[in-house]
């Protein structure tokens, strides 16, 4: 569950810079699809659903998330392990974007 960075520079997708220390989780679930985040803050469901299209041939569903900060966009890409390496190709994404395995987590209280 690493975090990977793009490094790519797709039409119509941006990154915002990192300006702030992710904290590192474990999580005892497995992965259901792609958590992209540091994205800016204009960019719309439609732009990470058309970039992953012309990039991969792959039609996906993307879900914008609450981010903690107006700064940046996050968004959920559910899929299964076949699809999900393929989207973990830093290439499709703008450099600084961060990319990692999404799990649910199963909150106890």
């Amino acid at each position: 569950n690493t975090a990977i960075y793009g490094t790519g520079s797709p039409e119509g997708l941006r990154a915002v810079p990192k300006k702030f220390n992710s904290q590192n989780r474990n999580h005892s679930t497995s992965p259901v699809g792609i958590f992209i985040s540091r994205l800016i803050p204009n960019t719309t469901v439609k732009a990470i659903e058309d970039t992953v299209y012309w990039e991969t041939g792959l039609s996906i569903k993307a879900e914008a998330l609450q981010t903690k900060f107006p700064t940046y966009r996050s968004f959920f890409i559910r899929c299964d392990t076949r699809v999900q390496r393929k989207l973990q190709d830093t290439n499709i994404w703008p450099k600084g974007t961060l990319i990692k395995p999404f799990v649910e987590r199963n909150v106890q209280y």
